[in-house]
This record gives C-alpha cells, sequence and structure tokens, in this order.
C-alpha cells in the first residue's frame, strides 16, 4: 500500500536510525499495532457490480437461473417446470 506524505517521513527516519531491514521492519510493526497512524494512503479503485441473487442457468416460473450445481439438485424438479 502506498505510503502519505508522514509515512515516506517517518519511514525515512526509522531507516536513518535502525538500518533499511531493520528500519523498515521497525516501520511497519509500528504501523500494524496501531502506534503510528495516517501512514498508508487509502487504495484507489473501482467500483463492483452489485450482487442480486444467485446465478443459475436455465427458467423456473418466468425467472431465468444460472448456477450448475442448482440444475444437479433441482434437475427434476426444474425439468417440470421447462
Amino acid at each position: 500500500m502506498p505510503l502519505t506524505k508522514k509515512g515516506k517521513k517517518i519511514m525515512k527516519s526509522m531507516k536513518d536510525q535502525y538500518g533499511d531491514e531493520k528500519g523498515e521492519a521497525v516501520f511497519y510493526a509500528s504501523a500494524n499495532k496501531g502506534k503510528i497512524k495516517k501512514v498508508h494512503s487509502k487504495k484507489e479503485g473501482g467500483t463492483m457490480q452489485p450482487y442480486y441473487g444467485s446465478f443459475i442457468s436455465g427458467t423456473v416460473d418466468g425467472k431465468k437461473l444460472s448456477n450448475p450445481s442448482y440444475k444437479k439438485y433441482y434437475g427434476s424438479l426444474l425439468r417440470g417446470f421447462e
């Protein structure tokens, strides 16, 4: 996750004080424990499509269905509606 300006400053300070590897380890340990806050910027991302029910194929009572496991389990019942 990208660091904020504050996070970069603290990381640099810890690397100067503890060395590269140990400084980075101390920084992330402190951030994960919650001792230092607002050091990671929020992840940019898109939006997800809303989920509307099950994905089943076929038609039951005029409704479209699309999940093979439902077909396998309810196969004989579903054939009666087609």
